[in-house]
């Protein structure tokens, strides 16, 4: 796989899929922690995501799309801060290297599987979830127009 990083828009969206191909249309997600993981989510956690895949769908004239969140070890220099911020919620001074590695154990995650670290999502182009996307973009704009009209 590669990072597309040709930029698409038309007269209503504007967007920059993770990955275009002839045959995908993928995005990714990035968890750097449990609890933004959908360990077990049957459907798609946050529905902007479904949203957007709908935009790039529209924008690259595909029918299909794929959702991939993936949980990935915190990069060190989030994981310092947290040690940093544990540090300084449990009033201590010097460095505790017993909560260094209890911070450090929670934002890593090479101990699970990788396969069970990444949890896709499916999504099919639905033309009329676009058109209304198309329609509340139009009614914003015209909303828009009425404030700058009103301050002229």
């Amino acid at each position: 796989m590669y990072k597309n990083e040709e930029h698409f828009n038309n007269d209503y969206l504007t967007g920059t899929p993770d990955v275009n191909t002839d045959s995908i249309l993928l995005d990714v997600k990035s968890s750097y922690d449990g609890t933004t993981f959908p360990w077990f989510a049957t459907e798609i956690p946050n529905k902007d995501y479904y949203f957007q895949l709908m935009g790039y769908m529209a924008l690259c004239n595909k029918r299909k799309s794929i959702l991939a969140y993936c949980l990935i070890n915190t990069p060190s220099e989030i994981v310092e801060d947290e040690v940093r911020r544990a540090h300084w919620s449990s009033h201590l001074i010097d460095e505790s290297e017993e909560l260094r590695a209890e911070v450090e154990a929670k934002h890593n995650f090479d101990h699970i599987p990788a396969e069970k670290r990444i949890k896709t999502f499916d999504i099919k182009y639905d033309k009329d979830v676009v058109k209304a996307i198309y329609d509340r973009i139009k009614e914003c704009r015209e909303y828009y127009k009425t404030l700058i009209d009103e301050n002229r």
